[in-house]
């Protein structure tokens, strides 16, 4: 509601476990209802809105600030505060802060996103759009009841055929077409072109720059893969 903080989930249970040690502290948030022994559906019941989160994430911050933005899922990847440190961020409030910002807040979410992702060599599935090894890993066990792989395999296959927005920030060149293709042999225009272009500046031999993904093409592809851990498709 305030325009500034992102989006977020208070986790009960991981306030009280984040407390450990700190008896008195711990204490309190339990007597309050702030924090919870175990993980409890019902502890959600006043989070059914933005202005109920944020209430609850006050009282949490009354306790022990550190601890009640670690206790937290934030942002457009719903990242839980206590990676923060994992992640390179100094503290879990310094994480949260780099997303409420009016100015970049949504870079600075995806940016937190993007820094779970690689600071756990979730890359590797994301490439080889293995979505459910990637689920498994993002999101847990749960992830299957939620059908989290399903709907990655959905988004992408939508996604990948889209227009590229103006002013997204992606270089003209990348993609000449303005559009994201899958490419394979067969394939033919700007878009390979940009391939092999890329592919020579990198040192792999294909012959001409002809904007036909032949052979050659085909190979100096299975050779990048190869080199760079990638399954060779």
């Amino acid at each position: 509601p305030d325009g500034i903080t992102p989006r977020f989930l208070f986790e009960r249970h991981v306030f009280n476990k984040q407390l450990r040690g700190q008896p008195t502290k711990q204490a309190a948030a339990l007597k309050s209802g702030v924090a919870s022994q175990s993980y409890n559906k019902k502890n959600y019941a006043d989070q059914g809105s933005g202005t109920g989160r944020r209430a609850l994430l006050n009282a949490a911050l009354r306790i022990d600030e550190e601890a009640a933005y670690s206790s937290a899922s934030w942002g457009v990847g719903q990242i839980m505060g206590f990676h923060a440190k994992a992640m390179g961020y100094p503290s879990a409030s310094a994480m949260v802060k780099s997303m409420s910002s009016n100015a970049d807040g949504e870079r600075g979410q995806i940016e937190v996103m993007a820094r779970f992702i690689m600071a756990n060599n979730l890359v590797r599935f994301l490439r080889n759009r293995d979505w459910a090894s990637f689920a498994y890993r993002y999101n847990g066990e749960a992830y299957k009841t939620n059908r989290y792989d399903t709907k990655l395999d959905k988004a992408y296959a939508y996604w990948s055929t889209r227009q590229i927005p103006s002013g997204s920030g992606i270089p003209a060149d990348a993609e000449p077409e303005q559009t994201v293709s899958l490419l394979r042999r067969g394939s033919r225009g700007p878009n390979v072109i940009a391939l092999q272009k890329r592919l020579s500046e990198l040192g792999f031999s294909l012959g001409a720059v002809d904007g036909e993904y032949g052979p050659a093409t085909e190979s100096a592809v299975f050779q990048f893969q190869s080199q760079n851990g990638l399954r060779a498709d």
